[in-house]
């Protein structure tokens, strides 16, 4: 019989703007929602996959308060800015001490807030953000190795 195993601890992620990292993460959900049409077969309804959506939210701390210069740079492009958001779970606990990272790429959030502060805490901010389902980077993941 297997030993019980204790539940994954995470670590850290990071979000990037033009190579510059701009956030630190402090929590975060990824999603994928898959996209189904469906048909006809026979008496029958069945569905086939048509595309997949990639969403999520994610607290953050910024690292950096240019972040109104970066996105004005876009805007004044008339260009959508992508990011690129970077995960590690690095738990000491994990089996073999097996880590777990993805990246996320063209990431576009769906409002960013450039001004959110109070006074005497750490500046965090809650987005929601979307990616195409394909841009997702699967860096390490923990495996039962039995």
């Amino acid at each position: 019989m297997a030993a019980e195993r204790a539940p994954l601890v995470g670590t850290w992620g990071r979000v990037w703007l033009d190579g510059k990292e701009v956030a630190h993460v402090t929590s975060i959900t990824a999603r994928l929602t898959n996209n189904y049409q469906d048909y006809y077969r026979g008496q029958d309804v069945c569905r086939v996959k048509v595309s997949q959506t990639g969403t999520g939210s994610l607290s953050m701390q910024s690292v950096v308060s240019d972040g109104a210069d970066l996105l004005k740079k876009y805007k004044d492009r008339g260009e959508e800015p992508h990011f690129t958001i970077e995960t590690n779970l690095s738990d000491p606990g994990a089996l073999n001490q097996q880590q777990e990272g993805y990246t996320l790429n063209e990431v576009s959030f769906d409002d960013v807030p450039f001004l959110a502060f109070e006074k005497g805490n750490v500046v965090t901010k809650d987005l929601s953000f979307a990616f195409p389902g394909s841009k997702v980077q699967v860096n390490a993941q923990v495996f039962d190795e039995d």
